[in-house]
């Protein structure tokens, strides 16, 4: 059956169409790409003869900050400051963890104080009610 599709000539045909469409489509993408940067490009020279900067200059100036960098990363590898940061970004995770678990805590509390007070004026309605019907019988049989 492989044989027979990879000998069909129709298959050829429709596989390389398939594969120009593909091409097609990744260069027009590419193409937009390089038309981005080029325009990035040609903003950023109209910028320097605006302001009248030497592009020798800004690359001379990207370079040391460039360099700047790297001595300023090396530096605090020596010093070994990562791990610090690490430990760091731990303690603030054990911290919310902790500052979730008291607010889990505090509305379970509230909940229970709720509960208990709800059922306090639950028995204090309830008593009342039946003191009440307790006056109405004594009315109703009190006036036959």
């Amino acid at each position: 059956m492989i044989e027979n599709i990879l000998n069909d000539p129709m298959f050829w045909k429709i596989a390389a169409v398939v594969i120009i469409l593909i091409l097609i489509a990744s260069f027009k993408k590419l193409f937009k790409l390089v038309l981005v940067l080029i325009l990035i490009l040609v903003i950023y020279a109209g910028y320097l003869i605006y302001t009248g900067e030497d592009p020798e200059d800004i690359l001379e100036s990207f370079r040391h900050t460039g360099e700047e960098a790297k001595e300023l990363i090396e530096e605090k590898v020596k010093q070994g400051n990562e791990t610090p940061a690490v430990s760091d970004g731990d303690n603030k995770k054990k911290e919310k963890k902790n500052r979730t678990q008291n607010k889990k805590k505090e509305t379970i509390k509230n909940f229970k104080e709720y509960e208990e007070e709800s059922l306090k004026k639950f028995k204090e309605y309830e008593e009342e009610t039946k003191r009440k019907l307790e006056e109405m019988k004594k009315k109703i049989g009190g006036g036959n």
